[in-house]
């Protein structure tokens, strides 16, 4: 309709319309109008169209015909020229951002945030997206802010696919690791070598192997039981985008952006065959269903077929006027499609190499195509929006999938050809009836972007996304089985429950959670603190946890059901931590506020506020539950009566802040830590001071008593542990080996050993009678803020910087498992590298 006011306006202000047509300089001056317009000169363009449809006014509906298309072509030009103008702004910021990436992350985020919004392709948009998330990173690594990234993942997951078995799932992130996960969500193992982010990882056809393709040049062929590198491709000169085996497990091969895909030997790394002729970035190659052939898909607007044995050129197929953006075969392995930013999609004969048809009818740039298993219908995603399902022997439209409010990246069939899944920028993916077309579910969750969507043999879809988690999805009911993740942010503190059998975990993303020790599932998902979650904790009956935040709440949980009792609230400023009476009725809670307070636990009344301190740091109760010390940063120590919050001493003395505060274990004594480089012992009932401990260099960060009361342990900044006497206040062993600040150091339930954490990214288990070292717990990437022994001393659990905890066995508890373990299959190797080749297996058999 706009067409034709445009028309009507344009007749009454020429006043200049011929009374015939004529037909010949019609079609010269749209002639001479469609090559102006090829060439995108726009004034010329325009001069021949507005002659053109004055030479053709006076048959009204030929006109009006003629005027719409002749619009729709000025539309066209300009629409041309904005995007072209916006891509190449989203170019130069895109480049400009990616040189000053390391230099200046801030500055170069601000770039990839206005390349974003300037991109108009989806290649231009995943560059600037790439971008913003590396210098959200890299920015945050700089300001040493409250985290780093998120684990499992710390980014984008780029794709997921199942084993043939449908018992594991492979995970790929712009981070430097794949995953393994079993089909419940449980995390198997780590792919850690490639030092860049990993485009795409996938399974051989009998489930033994994984190859992953990454940005670092290279692909990485794994064993998928063991997780361990088989053999690095080595060869490619720019990132490798795909890689994938042939369908006997034979060959593998990648495409890269360095215009080239090649062909290995999966069993030897061998390169057998350079494919090169692509004159752009290869985007993706595969298999024909035989393995004879492959076909490529390049942003040269070509796709070529090669001989897989020997590597030569079959066929170019050429007809697109974009990009490429995928190549796949039909079932059978005689036909291929292609799909472009041109907005078309064609079927050629793989034989020939010759175009069957043209499907024209997206309105943008098409994403991805796939075929249905019976090979007579294809599927697409496209940038408007849409998925399209088609009809390949008419090439006729068979039903559009309407429904996602943004982008749609991919589209694919369910193995029976049944259903459809789609994925989108909307942040959903939609499961569609393939021959109605008709949606039948949403599975929402995901807050961001989801990637990619994929069927099991068994009845699951596991989808990835941007906001660094995968999940795995049931297809018939569109429920959530599993979220595969973990904390988004570095976890604060982690500690056993009271039966050892959870573990609760506080982080910096706002969230504590509640995991099964032996399988390391999570149960619970504490949810509803507006900030960080400072400290989380066990109630002695292990029935109830409470979690502290600097949302300046506390708030009590159920353990079983996870779900909110009671919400703590009076505090002016941050919480730092929260703990239990010994008999569960009285919760204390220190904050940076200059106050502690005392919670009556059933009805969360507070009953007592204790005031006339500096920022407390700590706050915990006696073992009879009668006293309650504080630790705070105005140098001292306080003793408070836990009925009436009277204050009943002040422990002064120390130069620096007190940062921990304990009893002993008959509550007669306190030792407290402090930055003024000692730890000092005090007399409960006279507050005196008892005993002081010098020979730190540094800021003493923690200190704790044996559980026998006669020795202490302290942490320090300087690198070090000690060992103390009480009694004579004497250093009986230095506990020395980390290479970055201790940040904490516990004996063990039985006293016979110590565990310390530091930020040198371990935790290390010393015997306690020789200060000797028994063991070195590496595998963190991060600071190693706490490590806590489980009541019967047989495991450890840790909380890092890196986003996680582990839980570790100490020897008590590898003896245990051992005895249950199918031993037979395991090596005095094996338990090296575990980290516990201390045992000798001998012995045990």
């Amino acid at each position: 309709m706009k067409y034709l006011i445009f028309a009507f306006l344009f007749f009454i202000l020429t006043g200049n319309v011929n009374a015939q047509c004529d037909v010949v300089n019609f079609k010269k001056l749209i002639k001479a109008g469609d090559k102006f317009a090829v060439e995108n000169n726009y004034e010329l363009a325009v001069k021949s169209y507005s002659a053109a449809m004055i030479a053709c006014a006076d048959n009204a509906k030929f006109t009006q015909e003629k005027i719409v298309q002749i619009f729709r072509k000025i539309d066209k030009l300009r629409e041309d020229a904005i995007l072209e103008k916006q891509k190449a702004q989203s170019l130069t910021f895109t480049a400009i951002a990616n040189e000053q990436l390391d230099k200046n992350p801030t500055f170069a985020l601000r770039l990839a945030e206005l390349a974003w919004k300037a991109s108009s392709g989806s290649a231009d948009k995943f560059l600037a997206q790439t971008l913003i998330f590396n210098g959200r990173y890299l920015q945050a690594k700089k300001m040493r802010a409250f985290y780093l990234n998120s684990l499992p993942h710390d980014s984008p997951v780029n794709s997921a696919v199942f084993s043939p078995s449908g018992k594991e799932i492979v995970t790929t992130s712009d981070g430097k690791s794949a995953i393994i996960w079993n089909d419940s969500g449980k995390l198997k193992a780590y792919l850690n070598g490639h030092n860049n982010g990993i485009n795409s990882g996938v399974f051989s056809s009998d489930g033994k192997k994984i190859v992953t393709a990454s940005k670092d040049s290279t692909a990485k062929i794994w064993d998928a039981s063991t997780a361990k590198l088989i053999v690095n491709l080595i060869g490619h000169k720019d990132y490798v985008n795909s890689a994938v085996f042939s369908p006997n497990g034979k060959l593998v091969v990648t495409a890269s952006a360095d215009k080239t895909a090649k062909i290995w030997d999966s069993a030897s790394g061998k390169l057998l065959a350079d494919l090169k002729g692509h004159t752009e970035s290869v985007h993706s190659a595969v298999f024909s269903p035989n393995g004879k052939q492959i076909v490529t898909a390049s942003w040269d607007r070509t796709a070529k077929i090669w001989d897989a044995g020997s590597g030569k050129l079959m066929a170019d197929l050429k007809g697109h006027t974009s990009n490429v953006s995928n190549a796949v075969f039909s079932p059978d392995g005689k036909e291929i499609v292609t799909v472009s930013f041109d907005k078309t999609i064609k079927i050629w004969d793989a034989a020939s190499g010759k175009i069957i048809v043209s499907l024209i009818g997206h309105a943008s740039y098409i994403n991805s195509v796939d075929f249905s298993p019976d090979g007579k219908k294809i599927v697409t995603a496209s940038y408007d929006k849409i998925a399209k399902i088609w009809d390949v022997a008419s090439g006729k439209l068979v039903a559009d999938l309407i429904g996602h409010t943004d982008v749609v990246i991919s589209a694919v069939f369910s193995p029976n050809g049944k259903e459809i899944v789609t994925t989108s920028s909307d942040k959903t993916a939609k499961i569609w009836d393939s021959a109605s077309g008709k949606l039948m579910t949403e599975l929402i969750g995901h807050t961001d972007a989801v990637f990619s969507a994929v069927f099991s043999a068994d009845g699951k879809i596991v989808t990835t996304s941007g906001d660094n988690t995968a999940k795995i999805w049931d297809i018939n009911s569109g429920k959530l089985i599993t979220d595969i993740t973990g904390h988004s942010r570095k976890v604060n503190s982690a500690v056993f429950s009271p039966s050892g059998k959870e573990i609760v975990t506080a982080s910096n993303d706002k969230s504590a959670k509640i995991w099964n020790v032996t399988s390391g599932e999570l149960i619970a998902d504490l949810i509803g603190h507006t900030d960080i979650v400072s400290s989380a904790v066990f109630s002695p009956d292990g029935k109830e946890i409470v979690t502290a935040s600097l949302d300046k709440t506390a708030k009590i949980w159920n353990v079983a059901s996870g779900r909110l009792l009671t919400n703590l609230k009076g505090h002016k400023r941050g919480v730092i931590s929260a703990v239990f009476s010994p008999d569960g009725k009285k919760i204390v809670t220190a904050s940076n506020d200059n106050s502690a307070k005392i919670w009556d636990v059933a009805s969360g009344k507070l009953m007592a506020d204790l005031t006339g301190i500096g920022d407390v740091h700590s706050a915990i109760f006696s073992p009879d539950g009668k006293k309650i010390v504080t630790a705070s940063l105005d140098n001292s120590a306080k003793i408070w009566d836990a009925s009436s919050g009277k204050l009943m001493a002040d422990l002064k003395g120390h130069t620096g802040s007190v940062l921990t505060a304990f009893f002993s274990p008959d509550g007669k004594k306190i030792v407290t830590a402090s930055n003024d480089k000692t730890a000092k012992i005090w007399d409960v009932a006279s507050g005196k001071l008892v005993a002081n401990f010098t020979g730190h260099t540094d800021a003493v960060r923690s200190a704790a008593f044996s559980p026998d009361g006669k020795e202490i342990v302290t942490a320090s900044s300087d690198k070090t542990a000690k060992i103390w006497e009480v009694a004579s206040s004497k250093l009986r062993a230095d506990l020395t080996g980390h290479t970055g600040s201790v940040w904490s150091a516990a004996f063990s339930p039985n006293g016979k050993k110590i565990i310390t954490a530091s930020i040198d990214n371990t935790a290390k288990i010393w015997d306690a009678a020789t200060g000797k070292m028994m063991a070195n717990l590496t595998g963190h990437t991060d600071a190693v803020n706490s490590a806590i022994f489980s009541s019967d001393g047989k495991k450890i659990v840790t909380a890092s910087d890196d986003n996680s905890a582990k839980i570790w066995l100490t020897s008590d508890g590898i003896l245990d498992w051992l005895k249950t373990a199918p031993i037979y299959k395991l090596t005095q190797q094996n338990l090296k590298d575990l980290g516990i080749d201390f045992i000798d297996l001998k012995k045990i058999r």
